[in-house]
C-alpha cells in the first residue's frame, strides 16, 4: 500500500512562516509515503526554495507539477531554468512530472503529470471579459492582443496534450491497472467548478484545458480494462466528477493563506 497525499492552489507565497510550518505538520499527520502538488505552489521566484523547504520538512517523495501563479512576475522558460538550477546546486530531489516519465508508484498504480494550461477553447474566448493577472505577470502573454492570446493559450494547451499522449500510452501498455494524473486545470468543463456551480461561458475558456480533456478521453474509452484518476486545481472549487466508467476527475478546493492537505489516495 502507498499512501499519497495530495495537495493543490497552496499560494506559500502569501503565507507566513507559520502556516507553511503548520501546513507540513498536517500532511505529516495523514502519514503519507509521499505527496503530490498539483500546482500554484508559489511565485516565479519562490517556487523552487519553496520546494526545497518542503523536502526538507518532509522527507518524503515529492511529486509536483506547476500552475499559472508558478510563473508570475517571471516566464515559463525562466521558472524551468530557475528549477533545473535549484535542483543542481540545492541538491532538490523532488519530481517535476512534466517534465518527467511514468512514476512507478505501486505494482498496478502508475503517476503521470503536466501542467496543462487555459486553452481557450470552450465557453466564449472571443467574447469573454474576464481579465486574467496572467495577462499581465506571465512574459509569454504580456501586451498580446486577444487573436495572438487565444492562439498562443491554444498552444500551450496543445503542447500539454502532446507532451502526456506518450506517457498515457505507456501507461496504458504497462500491467498497471490505474493510472493516477496530476494535473493543474481541469480538463473537462465538467470538473472546473466554484462554489459548487459550473464555470460561466465567460470564464471557462480560461479554467479549463480541452486540449489535455480530448486526449484523456479518447485514451481511456480505448482502454475500458484501466482506471484512470485525475487530481487537479485551479478553481479553488471543490468537485468530484466521472467523465467515463473508468475517468473520475476530483478538483480540489483552496483558500489563500491556508493551504490544506486535499487528500489522500490509498494505492495498492
Amino acid at each position: 500500500m502507498y499512501r499519497l497525499a495530495w495537495a493543490s492552489d497552496i499560494h506559500l507565497n502569501f503565507c507566513s512562516a507559520e502556516v507553511v510550518e503548520r501546513f507540513c505538520e498536517e500532511i505529516a499527520a495523514q502519514e503519507p509515503d509521499g505527496l503530490v502538488i498539483t500546482g500554484d505552489i508559489a511565485e516565479s521566484d519562490s517556487v523552487g526554495p519553496f520546494l526545497y523547504y518542503l523536502e526538507r520538512m518532509l522527507r518524503m517523495d515529492i511529486y509536483f507539477v506547476l500552475g499559472n501563479h508558478d510563473f508570475y512576475y517571471g516566464s515559463i522558460a525562466e521558472v524551468h531554468r530557475a528549477l533545473a538550477d535549484v535542483r543542481t546546486s540545492e541538491h532538490l530531489r523532488a519530481t517535476y512530472l512534466t517534465q518527467s516519465p511514468t512514476v512507478q508508484l505501486t505494482p498496478s498504480t502508475i503517476l503521470i503529470g503536466d501542467d496543462g494550461f487555459g486553452d481557450a477553447r470552450l465557453g466564449d474566448p472571443w467574447g469573454s471579459r474576464s481579465q486574467l493577472a496572467d495577462w499581465n505577470y506571465i512574459e509569454e502573454l504580456k501586451n498580446l492582443r486577444r487573436p495572438a492570446r487565444i492562439a498562443r493559450l491554444q498552444q500551450l494547451g496543445d503542447a500539454a496534450a502532446e507532451r502526456l499522449l506518450p506517457k498515457l500510452v505507456e501507461a496504458c501498455r504497462s500491467p498497471a491497472q490505474h493510472i493516477v494524473l496530476a494535473t493543474h486545470v481541469p480538463p473537462f468543463a465538467e470538473a472546473a467548478r466554484y462554489r459548487n456551480l459550473p464555470t460561466e461561458d465567460y470564464a471557462l475558456p480560461w479554467y479549463t484545458c480541452d486540449a489535455v480533456g480530448h486526449v484523456l478521453r479518447d485514451v481511456m474509452a480505448l482502454h475500458e480494462h484501466k482506471h484512470m484518476t485525475v487530481l487537479c486545481g485551479h478553481t479553488h472549487g471543490k468537485h468530484y466528477t466521472r467523465i467515463l466508467p473508468n475517468l473520475i476527475v476530483h478538483t480540489a478546493g483552496a483558500r489563500y493563506k491556508m493551504p490544506d492537505c486535499a487528500g489522500v489516495l490509498e494505492l495498492a
